[in-house]
């Protein structure tokens, strides 16, 4: 015989938190100019996913070159190295 409210902890469902990745930041000499922030970055090529998401956030030397902003003008350029057997970059 089981007793003790085991049955209102069978019904219960732990919560996990979702991940919180570091945003993605573009810096140019002033301030922090643009944020790119997700749970997850994946992209499809073909048949071929790939999962970019520890890839891209909390990263210390992603690419971030052709990447500017100007008055009237906002651009993040991400590019990867030997995605999908070749540099890949997304604008």
């Amino acid at each position: 015989m089981v007793t003790g409210g085991l049955g209102r902890q069978l019904l219960q469902r732990t919560v996990v938190p979702p991940t919180m990745n570091v945003p993605v930041s573009y810096n140019d000499s002033y301030d922090t100019r643009i944020l790119f922030w997700a749970q997850n970055f994946s992209v499809a090529y073909g048949e071929h996913w790939e999962d970019l998401t520890s890839r891209t956030f909390g990263v210390q030397d992603l690419n971030l070159t052709g990447s500017f902003w100007n008055d009237s003008v906002a651009r993040l350029v991400l590019t990867y190295d030997s995605l999908f057997g070749t540099m890949v970059t997304f604008k």
